[in-house]
């Protein structure tokens, strides 16, 4: 079993998420906006749910697509606890009112439980609904 797209979408992601911290450093946390690692990772999710069908395969895919989110994610919020600057990564739409050490533990731990479950079940949902089963399209032939 290969999984040759996420050599593409891993990077990417990494590659967006530097994109956002060098604006955030930069004070240019209004651009940093635009550079959104959740926009590649559901054109991710999207290909992914119609490329692999076993539920092992999907939960591989899920935390691979996670890891370099959250890794990006944690130097992000680490830079803004130790700085204390305000930053793209501490505000009111990420953190919900919650205080940096909060939000940057939540991360941690989210990273590894309900964040990947839940690309988890976005792919699964949507293979669902493609009707991707077992590898194969299920669709079903009436005789009339």
């Amino acid at each position: 079993m290969q999984y040759r797209p996420l050599k593409l979408f891993i990077p990417l992601v990494l590659f967006v998420g530097m994109i956002r911290l060098v604006l955030m450093v930069m004070g240019l946390n209004y651009w940093a906006y635009f550079a959104s690692m959740t926009a590649v990772i559901l054109i991710a999710i999207t290909f992914f749910s119609s490329k692999y069908s076993t539920w092992r395969e999907r939960l591989i895919i899920s935390y691979a697509l996670v890891a370099p989110y959250m890794l990006v994610e944690s130097v992000g919020l680490s830079y803004t606890w130790w700085s204390g600057n305000e930053t793209i990564f501490q505000v009111w739409p990420y953190n919900l009112g919650t205080p940096i050490y909060i939000h940057f533990w939540g991360h941690i731990i989210g990273g590894l439980t309900w964040e990947p479950l839940l690309v988890f079940g976005l792919v699964t949902g949507i293979a669902k609904v493609r009707g991707k089963k077992n590898g194969t399209a299920s669709i079903s032939m009436r005789s009339m």
